[in-house]
């Protein structure tokens, strides 16, 4: 009977119809709004990103669009059939035991992942999370199935990212260290470790002040009071190496915090700047040795502004001129410079303020006495921040080289001299030897015996003339010839290497070792002059030298060095011919074709700017003084 029919009865009460009319109607709202609540799980469960399974005895009962959509199978294929079939076979036997002893009641993992069949042959990893049900009246498996593929590889993306952000830590240049909220150490990187020399582990535990030094914890202990606080910091300081060596470094130090805002500890990245330092301390020792050479240069130093005037003057600028350097200071440089001079400096100078080169310039400075001194000036652009802001540039006193320019000048001016000297001995000599020979010629037509001492003469008169000739050629190949100083020679090996040509001598020859110990710029010359000397000096009267020594010594003067060969066995020679031979070798060729060989050496002297002075002895013997300007002397060897 339905319940339509009982309610149409005549002998049911009114109020029990009533009461099962509302019971109805309750139920009709429940069942209704079972259905829509059926509906919306319904519609949850197919609308889910995850897919979602029914197992029931072993097969698919329930699958929603997503599953469908990861497998790739339709509704038809799934449906009721095993679901084992889609487990990958390396996985079938561990996930049939877990669904069986999941329906039996025992206790198994609810999450775990495995691998799926997809309908394209594929593998797919797959978390499980699956828990019983209760399906259409009997017991079930509800599965819920992700796809974390992209899980997946997003952890091993992650793992290779760790891994390279270890590897880089532990190759990283610069020390790592991490201490915790307390202070103490909980990790340092090899860096670290290598740059303290000690071990990892040695420093794993340790509180930071055990490895920095006693001045800096103070410093230290105030810099990490501001990383409660949120403050990161870069600072010097120096970290204490396990052998007790300081080493500076550059401390960049950051807090930690947890996720709740906890402060964790602090990381501190090492850079350790010994090189730069170094390189820092170098730079001043550098600074201070420029400081000094321009304190201490023979060269005028100066910088001038962009308008033209004088920035700074080093001390020499007073020994040059007489101008003491803060009397020009601030003041124009052009009152400086000879009124003929100054449209080449002018020149020069707008040159430099538009980057363009600067030659050498020969100026004439002013003389606090109101005189000039001629200088050499060079100068290149004064550059601040990439703009030109004036000039730096050196000023070099020439005096003394326009002088022995001017005494080359002259030396010049002699040349056809010396061709007339050497007609006067050629022919002297020529004249000699054709008088020999007519005598030799008038013996031989007389049937008179031939003289062997005429021959003799005769051979010794052509040996002199051509050596005669070959020192005036010598001669004049050095006044042809400017001077130019390259490198310098020790003094003391030319005079050993030019005694060592006359080794029966040497004995008789005493040298000043200690005083001929210097460095000279000359040229090959120089052995000319020693050996002219000595041949002089041993050859022409070595009959003579018996038991009185040859002594050879070195002296500085402020504006000289001078080289005294002193012998005290020769004939002195007479005052005509040391003023002669001293002198600018011009005239008198007779006298001087006796000594051509010292004549020699008195050219090679004035062309070094320098000169030959001769002293006699009495009774006997001569001093042969060679004086060289101080410029051809190595600064050090005159500051000795």
């Amino acid at each position: 009977m339905e319940i339509e029919d009982l309610l149409d009865r005549e002998d049911i009460p009114e109020d029990v119809i009533k009461a099962i009319q509302r019971s109805l109607a309750n139920f009709k709202e429940i069942e209704r709004k079972l259905r829509e609540s059926e509906e919306q799980y319904r519609n949850v469960v197919d609308r889910a990103n995850d897919g979602i399974a029914i197992l029931q005895d072993s097969l698919i009962k329930y699958v929603n669009s997503s599953l469908i959509e990861i497998t790739g199978y339709s509704f038809e294929d799934l449906y009721n059939s095993p679901f084992i079939d889609y487990i990958h076979p390396d996985s079938r036997s561990e996930v049939m035991d877990r669904y069986k002893k999941r329906i039996s009641g025992i206790d198994v993992p609810t999450i775990y992942e495995t691998k799926l069949l997809l309908k394209n042959n594929e593998t797919l990893e797959v978390e499980i999370n699956a828990g019983l049900i209760t399906y259409q009246g009997r017991l079930a498996d509800l599965a819920i199935v992700r796809d974390v593929t992209k899980h997946k590889q997003a952890e091993k993306e992650l793992g290779k990212s760790k891994e390279k952000y270890q590897m880089l830590v532990e190759k990283l240049e610069e020390g790592v260290l991490l201490e915790d909220a307390e202070g103490k150490i909980s990790f340092v990187n090899p860096k670290t470790a290598e740059l303290l020399g000690y071990t990892e582990k040695e420093l794993l535990g340790q509180h930071w002040e055990f490895i920095v030094p006693q001045e800096y914890i103070d410093k230290i202990i105030s810099e990490t009071s501001k990383r409660p606080e949120g403050v990161g910091t870069n600072y010097e300081a120096s970290l204490l190496a396990k052998d007790g060596q300081h080493i500076p470094v550059i401390i960049t130090a950051t807090p930690i915090f947890s996720q709740e805002g906890e402060f964790g500890g602090v990381l501190s990245v090492f850079t350790d700047i010994s090189d730069r330092k170094a390189v820092e301390q170098k730079l001043r020792e550098s600074e201070e040795r420029y400081r000094s050479y321009i304190q201490n240069a023979r060269d005028i130093i100066f910088s001038i502004s962009f308008d033209g005037k004088i920035t700074s003057l080093n001390p020499v600028m007073e020994f040059i001129t007489g101008w003491h350097p803060d009397e020009w200071i601030g003041k124009p440089f052009l009152p400086l410079i000879h009124e003929e001079d100054l449209p080449l400096i002018l020149e020069g100078f707008e040159n430099i303020l538009n980057r363009a080169r600067f030659p050498a310039i020969e100026a004439r400075l002013l003389k606090k006495t109101g005189d000039y001194v001629p200088v050499e000036i060079k100068a290149s652009p004064q550059i601040q921040e990439g703009e030109i802001k004036g000039m730096l540039g050196i000023a070099r006193n020439i005096t003394q080289r326009k002088q022995v320019e001017e005494a080359l000048r002259q030396v010049k001016l002699e040349e056809e001299r010396y061709h007339a000297m050497m007609s006067h001995f050629v022919n002297n000599d020529m004249q000699k030897i054709i008088n020999n020979l007519e005598l030799v010629l008038l013996m031989y037509e007389s049937n008179l015996e031939l003289n062997s001492n005429i021959v003799n003469d005769v051979i010794a008169i052509a040996s002199g003339s051509s050596k005669t000739i070959d020192m005036v050629n010598h001669i004049f190949e050095i006044l042809q010839t400017p001077f130019v100083p390259k490198d310098s020679k020790n003094l003391l090996g030319v005079v050993k290497d030019v005694i060592s040509d006359f080794s029966d001598y040497t004995h008789l020859i005493n040298v000043n070792e200690k005083n001929l110990d210097t460095r000279i710029f000359t040229d090959t010359h120089l052995n000319d002059v020693f050996y002219e000397l000595m041949e002089f000096i041993l050859y022409s009267y070595a009959p003579r030298i018996t038991e009185t020594p040859i002594e050879i010594t070195g002296s500085y003067f402020p504006s000289f060095y001078s080289v005294f060969i002193s012998d005290y066995c020769s004939e002195p020679l007479t005052q005509d011919v040391v003023l002669q031979l001293s002198g600018q070798i011009t005239d008198d060729w007779e006298v001087i074709g006796h000594h051509i060989g010292i004549a020699l050496v008195s050219v090679i002297m004035q062309y070094y700017g320098g000169v030959l002075k001769i002293k006699s002895s009495d009774p006997k013997g001569n001093v042969f003084e060679l004086r060289f300007p101080k410029e051809l002397i190595e600064t050090k060897a005159i500051e000795l």
